[in-house]
């Protein structure tokens, strides 16, 4: 129970078995009362159930949606200690196969959106602190090989 009395933001969640799932499931585990995020309702809904959290929607692309997620963390949980942003798309294409779309996408997701939750978090954290942690994949490096 390392995390008793802690709450946890963890965007990302709305995969099934996904990686932001598997993290808030042990967040929960260690005590800690979590707010899933993503963009799909229904299994953020169930999920969060499954695990005694709350849930929000939220695109990571849009500050408002951050901004909202922070403030139903604390609504539901008192504050927020620590936030997880485990999104990502892993863009699987060569880099000279990319279209000009799929860049503004990737970089709206993988640059804007970090900058974004990290804001979100810090404004959040402010009077408590807490931990923000920034997940990476693999995926990153595809489009160099």
């Amino acid at each position: 129970m390392r995390l008793q009395g802690k709450s946890a933001i963890v965007l990302g969640a709305a995969g099934a078995g996904n990686m932001g799932q598997v993290i808030a499931k042990r967040f929960a585990e260690e005590g800690a009362r979590v707010t899933v995020a993503g963009r799909h309702e229904a299994e953020l809904k169930r999920f969060a159930a499954n695990i005694g959290g709350a849930y929000a929607l939220c695109d990571i692309t849009r500050r408002a949606d951050l901004d909202s997620l922070a403030a139903t963390a604390t609504a539901a949980h008192g504050g927020v200690d620590i936030g997880v942003n485990a999104t990502g798309w892993g863009l699987v294409k060569r880099f000279e196969q990319t279209s000009e779309e799929e860049l503004q996408r990737i970089c709206a997701l993988q640059f804007m959106g970090p900058f974004y939750f990290m804001q979100a978090m810090v404004q959040a954290m402010r009077e408590r602190g807490g931990s923000i942690i920034q997940i990476s994949s693999a995926t990153a490096t595809i489009m160099l090989n």
